[in-house]
This record gives structure tokens, sequence and C-alpha cells, in this order.
């Protein structure tokens, strides 16, 4: 696991996926965050916690992940990590204003779980 994780922190910034991946997100994320600059957001299956930059423009960007890893990472670039599995998240109810999870919920044996967490981490509206 810890060698995909390198491979990919090595990719991330050139390889055409992630900035194809990037060019489809953004837009997104700007529209969610809706000109809000003080958002409380979480990415679970942070993974390296490179899409955490994204996240950053819009608020107080997390990560949670298996990984210690990609944690180390996403410790190293300055964003707040937390070891955790995606369906125990280790964050209050209603404390996200944005959640995302790239890539994780096809891995996760109970994805129901997992969506019902990021469901529970999440502000109403």
């Amino acid at each position: 696991m810890e060698e995909r994780l390198e491979l990919t922190r090595r990719a991330v910034g050139t390889h055409f996926w992630f900035r194809g991946f990037r060019g489809y997100i953004e837009p997104t994320l700007h529209r969610a965050a809706a000109g809000r600059r003080d958002l409380a957001l979480l990415d679970c299956g942070s993974g390296t916690g490179d899409n955490l930059r994204l996240l950053a423009r819009y608020g107080r960007a997390h990560g949670v992940d298996l990984s210690t890893g990609g944690l180390a990472h996403t410790r190293s670039l300055g964003f707040s990590g937390a070891c955790g599995d995606v369906t125990r998240l280790p964050f209050r109810s209603a404390s996200m204003d944005i959640v995302t999870s790239f890539d994780v919920l096809q891995s996760v044996a109970d994805d129901q779980g997992a969506v019902r967490e990021i469901a529970r981490v999440l502000k109403p509206g």
C-alpha cells in the first residue's frame, strides 16, 4: 500500500488523469463553496493529501485515511490528517461543510455505512 501511495504522490502533479480530475472537480467545489472561504472540509480516503490543496481554497481542509504513510505526507503538506476508517469517521456529527471521497467507495466493503458516516459529519443544508 505505501508503495502505491508513493507512486501516486509522484504522479499527482503531472499525470494526465490527475490534471483531468482536477479540471472536473474544481468547478464543482467552487459551486459547492458558493463563494465562501471559511468552510470546514473533509476528504475521506485522503491518501497522500494532495487533493486537500483543492479543498483548502475554501477553508480548513482535513484528511482521513487508513494509511500512516499517506497521513505523514498529508501533514508534511501542512494539512490536518487523522487515521481512520471511512465507515467510522473520527469527527463530530454535523462538523463539516463539504465532504469528499475520491476513488474510495468502490474499495469499501460497507459502502452504505461509509455514505451514512459522510452524511453524519455533514452540517445540515
